[in-house]
């Protein structure tokens, strides 16, 4: 039992894709082996991974004996003078709000405090009167 892979073309753009740069996953063709596993692969696909020489003409994986990855040597440490310097450096770069927008900051902050700080006070009054009701323990 074979397989039949299908075709996107002709059909309307699925979704945000709107055709641009969307390479189908629908399997075609016949299987082949890439690292050890299966996988299905159309002539787009093969084409692709020939050029970067992942497998051969055949579609048979290339072995390639990996490469030696050595961890990135320490930086040296810098005194305290240069990590002035690069701090300084640093906070020129930033892009800083001006007056009006802290003071707005500010205002919506501490609206949003005291408002979550009186519904939490609510809630919390509300539900130990009701323990205390349910216990008996309510002073009225």
């Amino acid at each position: 039992i074979s397989s039949k892979g299908t075709s996107s073309i002709g059909r309307a753009p699925v979704s945000k894709t709107g055709g641009w740069g969307f390479e189908s996953l629908v399997p075609c063709h016949e299987n082949s082996t890439h690292e050890g596993k299966i996988m299905a692969m159309n002539r787009e696909q093969r084409r692709y991974l020939q050029k970067q020489g992942q497998i051969d003409a055949e579609g048979n994986p290339v072995a390639t004996p990996r490469e030696n990855h050595q961890p990135a040597a320490k930086s040296e440490r810098v005194g305290p003078a240069q990590y002035g310097r690069e701090v300084r450096a640093e906070l020129r770069r930033v892009s800083w709000p001006t007056r009006p927008e802290v003071i707005n900051y500010t205002i919506v902050v501490m609206v949003t405090v005291i408002l979550l700080t009186a519904i939490i006070a609510a809630l919390d009054w509300g539900f130990g009167e009701a323990v205390l009701s349910l216990l008996g323990l309510s002073n009225g």
